[in-house]
């Protein structure tokens, strides 16, 4: 049996590691929804080094880590784009290998716990429609899908999902 994964809050050197699962879970989660051309592009862009050290320190940032391998991310915090008691879960990913041995509902548990504690009552993502990893994780933690629209994404249109988990 392996040992489960320590869950603990992000630190600033954490970041590129971050990036390696993010561009790992991406390539296997969307290469042929969006091509892996456009995956290592949003890669490049939404996972880059600072952003990602920004985030750690500004947002609730936490990581899995086994036998000192960084295993998954979840990351959360408020958009200006909600009322205050919602915030949005902007990452959730585990490296494709450790996929379904319950990872992300390890990481999804202190982060729930963060955002009660700052005051926060819903807990919101947008998920592409044709992720379907993505889309049975967050139905299987309790999430309901509230909105589908279309969005434009590198030049091409895409349906995607939002959900919200009510968290009181």
């Amino acid at each position: 049996m392996e040992g489960q994964p320590s869950i603990r809050r992000a630190k600033l050197d954490d970041a590129e590691n971050v990036q390696t699962v993010a561009r790992a879970s991406w390539h296997t989660a969307y290469d042929e929804i969006l091509g892996e051309e456009t995956v290592n592009s949003v890669i490049d862009s939404w996972y880059e080094i600072d952003g990602l050290r920004t985030a750690i320190k500004e947002t609730i940032f936490y990581v899995a880590e086994r036998d000192g391998e960084l295993v998954g991310f979840a990351n959360a915090g408020q958009n200006p784009e909600y009322e205050d008691d919602t915030f949005e879960l902007f990452r959730i990913y585990v490296l494709p290998e450790y996929w379904n041995r319950g990872i992300g509902g390890q990481l999804l548990e202190p982060v729930v716990g963060d955002v009660k504690s700052e005051g926060g009552n819903q807990l919101r993502l947008s998920v592409l429609a044709e992720n379907e990893v993505g889309m049975g994780f967050h139905k299987s933690h309790d999430f309901e899908r509230v909105k589908e629209e279309d969005i434009e994404f590198s030049g091409e249109t895409y349906e995607e999902y939002e959900y919200v988990k009510s968290l009181r």
